[in-house]
């Protein structure tokens, strides 16, 4: 399953380390490749004493790094890793974490509750799947319900299963009353936005771009970070805080058994950091997690405002993961 981290850039699989890379005494971390990897390396490993040849990231889909550390048996090649929540979820289900040592991640106490995941687990920044709308031809949103308005037949956007519509459709059934036990009501509602109103099915992040920037479509559930970058561009796009939004965290875990955690900790500490999270939040455009963090002023577009957590949706990462595939099913028959 690939996080929200994941879905927004591209991935590669290159660079693998194998376990004996760890046995030579490396520091090894883990996290998807591509932009992903150059913006980490950037913000948290640059000019700390992480950057030399002692330091090595071990690049794959997370995914992949979330099966090894489940099948290592308590000998996982990585020191830390990076994951979104669902992943966590799944980690944490495994037993496969060992705690945050607090007494040197101290950056831990100035995190955000809603980053957090107990203690063997904190955000760097959150990944904000909202409501996109082109602000010259549609009106400022409320809620997703908007979405259903019949001024806007054909030109919705929903994403698919396999790119994020699996997590918005459970944050949509959530705030219908809905569990993640069961997905009746959102789906029916999504089946009718889909059938009846002949929503556009969207597929990735690049293909929610081209859409808005073509006018193909003017509202629909998409990421913030994109939207702040489409808006610097001059695109006439808005993001809102509605009901039901996610967000989705991405950090680091310390595997139980991991080689050098002490090193681990004091990583993760970097991550956690108000600076380093303003320079990843001015690379990404996600909003950093510590409360500390003071934002650049041509970048206060991308700062959480506190009034939106109060709209943020809870999800039992576990509970949808264990429902994937049955869902799935149902998508393809009720939606499709």
């Amino acid at each position: 399953m690939l996080s929200a981290a994941a879905a927004s850039v591209a991935l590669t699989e290159n660079g693998l380390v194998t376990p004996a890379a760890a046995q030579e005494g490396k520091f090894v971390w883990a996290a998807t490749g591509g932009a992903w990897s150059e913006q980490l390396t950037s913000s948290f490993v640059k000019g700390t004493k992480f950057a030399g040849p002692t330091t090595t990231q071990s690049a794959q889909l997370e995914s992949i790094a979330a099966s090894k550390i489940l099948s290592s048996n308590g000998r996982p090649e990585y020191s830390a890793s990076n994951h979104g929540n669902a992943e966590v979820a799944l980690l944490q289900a495994g037993s496969a974490l060992q705690p945050y040592d607090l007494s040197t991640v101290t950056n831990f106490a100035d995190i955000r509750d809603s980053a957090k995941l107990g203690t063997d687990y904190a955000a760097f920044c959150l990944l904000i799947f909202g409501l996109a709308w082109n602000t010259k031809e549609a009106k400022k949103p409320t809620s997703f319900m908007d979405m259903w308005k019949p001024e806007y037949k054909g030109r919705i956007g929903v994403p698919a299963y396999g790119y994020y519509g699996m997590y918005w459709l459970h944050a949509l059934n959530k705030i219908m009353g809905g569990t993640e036990d069961d997905v009746t009501p959102a789906l029916k509602v999504v089946s009718k936005l889909v059938r009846e109103q002949q929503a556009v099915m969207i597929e990735n992040s690049d293909h929610t771009a081209r859409l808005f920037e073509q006018g193909e479509i003017v509202m629909g559930p998409w990421w913030s970070g994109r939207i702040i970058r489409l808006k610097e561009q001059g695109q006439p796009i808005g993001f809102e805080y509605v009901p039901g939004t996610l967000a989705v965290g991405s950090g680091f875990v310390i595997p139980k058994g991991a080689p050098q955690p002490q090193l681990a900790n004091e990583f993760i500490n970097g991550t956690l950091d108000p600076q380093r999270q303003a320079a990843f939040a001015a690379l990404t455009r996600y909003p950093p997690t510590n409360k500390k963090t003071v934002l650049d002023e041509k970048y206060k577009d991308v700062a959480l405002p506190e009034s939106a957590e109060a709209n943020f949706v809870k999800l039992d990462w576990a509970k949808i993961s264990a429902t994937r595939a049955k869902n799935l099913e149902l998508w393809n028959k009720e939606v499709l």
